[in-house]
């Protein structure tokens, strides 16, 4: 019997983090409102995007939305970073309980795999974008492996996030990556562990689609969910470029950027005018530590020989950039 016929159902999950966060929902629900987050969540409404149409996708973001543990599905899917890796654990045992096939990918799953692999029925390592076909596919025929490994894909096909699938009313700001991996060499950093040390960036069009995408939605604000923005300057400046032209192209209010990036980029006069002029209203930088030899010890060059506290100030005073170190 052809089983594909017949639409299979996956519950898609972002499990909570243990404690609260200025990124979480809890100051909201506790101040008497509907939980809300700081930015919309691009994991799951990009693996949405990457299903077959044999799915029938539920979204759950636990931190605005209570997991329903008796909610009619097939599969459960987990993703998640380390810090959600007690919480998956919880949440994978009680499905596999239930009878469900429990589905495991991201950031933890891939490199701690041993840890993760007694806990499902189906491990994902990588970036699952260029085996999610084979993935879901084979899952909706009924004869999936227990374990798949993803390549490094080429961020030209990645897919448009299923907004549609998400609660994005409840999120403060919007969510967009434009890049994946660093060049860097940082030891205490899974990135390049995770996604590699050549940075690869979405065609600009892909990008201004997004944003299109996130404008409609009502979002005047938007997280550039990258490790490293201007890590690739010359790249960077012309995403820049493009949304400063798309920003000037909005009849109504222009839409405020923030992303993350190293302190490295205060010695480009050039790069701090592009933010400014693009719309960028606040940065994350990490600042470790001013110490050189400490630097050196865990493989953070870039930062060696930039004097912390003047090129903080600089940003500081850069006209419109809020800084979180």
């Amino acid at each position: 019997m052809n089983t594909m016929h017949k639409p299979k159902k996956l519950y898609l999950i972002n499990p909570k983090t243990p404690y609260p966060s200025y990124a979480g929902a809890e100051i909201f629900e506790n101040s008497g409102f509907l939980p809300a987050l700081f930015s919309a969540d691009l994991s799951t409404t990009t693996v949405a995007a990457l299903m077959s149409p044999h799915f029938e996708v539920t979204i759950c973001d636990e931190r605005i939305t209570p997991v329903d543990f008796d909610i009619d599905t097939n599969f459960v899917a987990l993703t998640g970073q380390i810090l959600q890796w007690e919480r998956t654990k919880e949440i994978a045992k009680a499905f596999r309980q239930r009878g469900k096939v429990v589905i495991i990918g991201g950031s933890y799953a891939s490199l701690s795999y041993e840890k993760v692999r007694p806990y499902c029925d189906i491990l994902v390592r990588g970036e699952i974008d260029e085996v999610a076909n084979d993935i879901f596919s084979e899952i909706a025929e009924g004869n999936w492996k227990d374990e798949y490994v993803g390549t490094v894909p080429d961020l030209a096909n990645s897919p448009l996030p299923r907004w549609d699938l998400y609660p994005h009313n409840r999120a403060l700001i919007g969510s967009i990556q434009v890049s994946r991996g660093c060049p860097f060499q940082c030891e205490f950093c899974d990135v390049i562990q995770y996604v590699g040390r050549k940075q690869r960036h979405k065609p600009v069009p892909r990008i201004l689609q997004e944003l299109d995408n996130l404008y409609a939605l009502g979002f005047r604000r938007t997280f550039i969910a990258d490790d490293n923005f201007t890590v690739h300057r010359k790249k960077a400046k012309e995403i820049l470029l493009a949304l400063k032209e798309w920003n000037e192209k909005r009849e109504g209010q222009k839409m405020a950027f923030s992303t993350q990036l190293s302190l490295d980029a205060a010695r480009d006069d050039e790069m701090l005018r592009m933010l400014q002029e693009a719309g960028f209203g606040g940065v994350f930088i990490g600042i470790e530590t001013p110490n050189a030899d400490s630097l050196k010890e865990v493989k953070k060059f870039q930062n060696v020989g930039v004097d912390s506290a003047e090129k903080y100030s600089v940003l500081w005073n850069t006209e419109c950039l809020l800084l979180e170190v």
